[in-house]
């Protein structure tokens, strides 16, 4: 593994990529913002860096794919939802959303319908307004059927969901590859997205050569 670093408004990236084209890497992980990831993305292929990027939700704009285009294509970022899941609540809230906003929902937008409609549903289990009431019926959320998937809180009244893995494909799709759990088991594979790779040995983010790290 190498790992090389940049500071925020960096805008010259050829000084770490050679350094990690150098090591021949099986990929990149860059856990940035989109804009950093996307001039990333193009000054790498620009040197013939051909191996995937993988992310977080820093990645998470219709600007990654505007400035990154064609540099990003095929790689990976784990998200909260993609607006592109053909899984009917979701499409319903997308297309909810572009009516009246007239723009495709992000992940924040995603989580925050969620949060609001976990909220309302606590005051209707507590059938009261008292804050106790209602705090107690948000810690007892289990199996809430958000956008973002099944929503749980644990006993440290965290949201345990699962994550979606995504792939960045031609035109700036963002195909869902995968749901996750957050133990790591995978869900099963949606049938209108691509397979999942058969072994970890084929997956993008598992390599036996070094993989290389850009942080900000």
């Amino acid at each position: 593994m190498i790992n090389q670093s940049y500071q925020a408004g960096d805008q010259d990236f050829n000084a770490q990529l050679t350094s990690i084209k150098g090591s021949n890497p099986d990929v990149i992980f860059v856990p940035g913002y989109y804009g950093d990831v996307a001039l990333i993305a193009k000054q790498a292929r620009d040197k013939g860096i051909t191996v995937p990027f993988v992310g977080g939700d820093g990645w998470d704009a219709t600007q990654l794919y505007t400035i990154g285009g064609k540099a990003l294509n095929g790689s990976f970022f784990s998200n909260h939802y993609s607006p592109y899941d053909t899984d009917p609540q979701v499409q319903k809230f997308v297309n909810d959303y572009k009516a009246r906003y007239r723009e495709i929902p992000d992940a924040l937008a995603a989580t925050a319908y969620d949060a609001a409609r976990i909220m309302f549903d606590a005051i209707k289990r507590a059938n009261s307004l008292d804050g106790k009431a209602i705090r107690d019926a948000l810690a007892a959320t289990k199996d809430f059927p958000g956008v973002t998937g099944k929503v749980t809180f644990n006993e440290n009244r965290d949201a345990v969901k699962p994550i979606i893995m995504i792939e960045i494909k031609d035109g700036g799709i963002y195909a869902v590859r995968e749901r996750v759990q957050v133990e790591g088991a995978a869900m099963p594979v949606l049938t209108e997205t691509p397979k999942a790779p058969a072994s970890p040995a084929e997956s993008p983010a598992s390599s036996a050569k070094p993989v290389a790290s850009a942080k900000p």
